[in-house]
């Protein structure tokens, strides 16, 4: 019976590190965790570990969802999870049982090469987390062990997997960056990416008038940036942020940049917005 309380997930391989599209595809030939022991899943679930002792590879996949606004630290309060031979005794690639919502991943996903196919899959194990964790709330605790659930089994799939490839994208080609000036102002905008996807890592300068949004040429993997804006005119400069004590040559003049951390509207998808607030 534990065994069918189990999600399994998909594996998630971008095709753009083989030289095709950029576009994260799901493993075939996958089975059900159904078929694995019971004794198998217990042993591995009492090896998994709490968020603020996860295994070093999926710590770094839970910073990296972090970083990039599809989670925040809060969302991963109380997630235990941790490595297990799935594949080897015949399972899929990760699983998240229902009822405890302990998340296994295969042990191939230790390896260097799999850091971005981690991550989105501990994405794609979230979003189950958080359908367990909704339906339980609905139908009550024996839920996982209901007819109701296993009739939602493929529609939760269905749902994790469009999630889990979402994010397998932007792990990989990042999130655009749009500025929204809510100045009286035109404003001048330089903007620096901590962790750019794609080059550039600079840009600048971006115009933006009064009250407009504009996209930038930017994608960055965590929201992290250190941006100069100021009006056309030479004031106000913008103040938002953190002050550094760092200063860019800007035509000529050495001027003060500001660090922040921008957020993301939409977990999955979407652009970093920098929003310029001027009094």
């Amino acid at each position: 019976m534990f065994a069918m309380l189990r999600r399994s997930a998909r594996s998630f391989v971008l095709a753009a590190m083989l030289g095709g599209p950029a576009v994260a595809a799901a493993e075939d030939g996958r089975q059900a965790s159904d078929a694995l022991a019971p004794a198998l899943l217990s042993a591995c679930d009492a090896r998994a570990a709490r968020y603020e002792e996860l295994d070093p590879a999926l710590a770094a996949a839970a910073q990296a969802l972090i970083a990039l606004a599809v989670f925040t630290p809060d969302d991963f309060a109380g997630v235990k999870a941790g490595f297990c031979t799935l594949r080897a005794h015949g399972g899929p690639v990760a699983t998240t049982a229902c009822a405890e919502d302990t998340m296994l991943f295969d042990e191939k996903y230790r390896a260097d090469d799999q850091r971005l196919p981690l991550a989105a899959t501990f994405a794609h194990e979230m979003k189950h987390r958080a359908q367990h964790a909704g339906l339980r709330a609905r139908y009550g605790a024996g839920y996982c062990r209901s007819d109701q659930y296993r009739s939602d089994r493929a529609a939760l799939e269905r749902e994790a997997d469009a999630f889990g490839d979402a994010v397998g994208a932007l792990l990989f080609l990042g999130r655009a960056v749009e500025i929204r000036n809510d100045c009286a102002a035109v404003m001048s905008v330089y903007l620096e990416a901590e962790r750019p996807a794609s080059a550039p890592a600079h840009i600048g300068p971006v115009d933006v008038a009064p009250g407009a949004a504009a996209p930038t040429a930017l994608h960055a993997t965590a929201g992290a940036f250190k941006v100069y804006a100021h009006a056309e005119s030479g004031a106000p400069v913008w103040a938002g942020g953190r002050s550094g004590g760092e200063r860019w040559m800007i035509d000529g003049k050495a001027v003060p940049v500001r660090s922040l951390d921008l957020p993301a509207a939409v977990p999955a998808s979407g652009p970093f917005v920098l929003r310029l607030a001027c009094s």
